[in-house]
């Protein structure tokens, strides 16, 4: 399965953070340019970040450009994981980062589409690559689910397996708390080239059988099916350019 899951794709970004206290919160906001101002957007959001989010004790934000679908050329930032209490308080420099952005920023900002915080756990998360710093592209899905619903049973039975070949690969699940519909879950993986999606899935899914029983497999995707909301809304994917230029240095 791996490159359907790892394919099944959040914010978001995989900066997986591991032994903090779980749920690990992270938020993410999309922006579009205005038309002939992207190099202008660019140069203004670079500057806001070496200014303000590159010391030790600035908070480490991570910049991605959205390369298809419906947000195509627009931007993604986005923080690291931890728990709530992250944004109990603001320093001084990320007040004054605030007012930076909004004065050499946001004239540059066609549509700002707000802050969204996401969740993700220690327990819905793998990382085999040894690299927890940010990577080239992430693949997200988004998917809907039923009310009294869940995909943490299936992460889990996901993640077992690609602990007990020790996969070289990274992803995680996120749901959304806050900032639009909190039926919505992402599945996140990292990739760096584009090589990797043409690998094929069945050694995954030989281990997984071998793990969980045979006909396992066929399983997981019925419980899938019955978890995520029938209707053409329910479903989307969309990849993340990690922009080294835009983002704090790790």
């Amino acid at each position: 399965m791996m490159r359907i899951i790892k394919n099944i794709a959040l914010l978001i970004t995989c900066s997986l953070a591991f032994g903090q206290s779980d749920p690990l919160i992270t938020w993410t906001r999309i922006m579009k340019p205005k038309t002939g101002k992207q190099s202008q957007f660019v140069k203004a959001v670079a500057t806001k970040t070496e200014k303000y989010n590159s010391q030790k004790g600035d908070e480490i934000i991570r910049t991605y450009r959205i390369m298809d679908g419906p947000n195509e050329g627009s931007f993604v930032r986005l923080g690291i994981p931890g728990p709530w209490s992250q944004f109990d308080s603001r320093s001084e420099r990320q007040r004054a980062g605030t007012e930076y952005w909004m004065k050499n920023v946001s004239p540059h900002v066609e549509i700002n589409k707000g802050r969204q915080f996401w969740s993700t756990s220690s327990d819905l998360a793998y990382n085999g690559t040894g690299n927890s710093g940010p990577v080239p592209f992430i693949m997200l899905r988004y998917y809907h689910i039923k009310p009294n619903t869940s995909f943490r049973n299936l992460a889990t039975k996901v993640i077992e397996t690609s602990k007990a070949i020790n996969e070289d690969s990274r992803y995680a699940w996120y749901r959304l708390e806050s900032g639009g519909d909190r039926s919505t879950w992402v599945f996140a993986s990292a990739f760096d080239s584009f090589s990797e999606l043409d690998a094929g899935n069945s050694a995954f899914w030989d281990a997984f059988e071998k793990r969980h029983g045979k006909g396992s497999m066929d399983k997981w995707f019925e419980e899938f099916g019955n978890t995520v909301q029938s209707n053409p809304k329910s479903r989307a994917a969309v990849i993340y350019e990690y922009r080294p230029d835009m983002s704090s240095p790790e």
